[in-house]
């Protein structure tokens, strides 16, 4: 599909660019199509389970010479500031959004139940923090034993065993179903442009508990 984007019938209006890598085919010689790229992180931080960069040079600076560009934080505009060179004065940032109508507090743990702790589970990306947060719930459970539920949302990778609960890969419906029940959400990340699932868990009138990684300060 992304060989044909070069033929879209788009003449007039803007082409926005949400992936770094997929500006590499975005539209481009056309006057009347005005490119626009929007950070939802600095991709070129991404690295693979192997410790390499998931993008080239060429790919970060064809998708960072695009003047018109909107964050969705501002952490990601001061890493791109330090990492890349860039005016802070040439973002603008607008948080993303969260629909307070599907995340909403509902019932939590009764009196003498389990605690309930949640995280996303994410392995494949090693920036997510899976080791961290493994290591997070075995303390735990040595500590609290039974009165924790520990639970996980995410891929459908088998979690570690100090799990009480694995929900899989979910729906976003599914993920506030989830959060509208726990009591705590943790976020083990090193770093992250915005940090949407802790937001949504705090609009289910959840404890947020997370590592200081970029978007979620700022």
């Amino acid at each position: 599909f992304s060989s044909q984007w070069k033929d879209y019938p788009l003449e007039n209006g803007v082409w926005i660019s949400t992936n770094w890598w997929s500006r590499t085919f975005a539209l481009t010689g056309k006057p009347g199509v005005i490119p626009l790229v929007y950070l939802q992180d600095n991709e070129a931080l991404f690295r693979d389970t192997k410790g390499r960069k998931n993008l080239t040079q060429a790919v970060t600076d064809r998708y960072l010479e695009v003047g018109n560009r909107v964050a969705n934080s501002g952490w990601v505009v001061d890493s791109c500031v330090e990492h890349h060179g860039l005016a802070k004065e040439d973002f603008t940032v607008i948080p993303v959004g969260i629909d307070t109508e599907l995340f909403v507090p509902g019932e939590k743990s009764a009196e003498g139940a389990p605690i309930r702790i949640c995280a996303m589970w994410r392995p494949v990306t090693p920036r997510r923090g899976s080791a961290r947060l493994e290591q997070l719930y075995r303390d735990l459970k040595a500590k609290y034993g039974t009165r924790l539920s520990l639970e996980v949302f995410g891929e459908t990778k088998p979690a570690p065993a100090v799990v009480d609960v694995h929900h899989g890969w979910c729906t976003q419906k599914e993920v506030a179903q989830i959060m509208s029940g726990i009591d705590v959400f943790a976020e083990p990340s090193d770093y992250q442009g915005f940090g949407l699932p802790l937001a949504e868990a705090m609009a289910c009138g959840c404890a947020g508990v997370s590592t200081q990684c970029g978007g979620i300060n700022t």
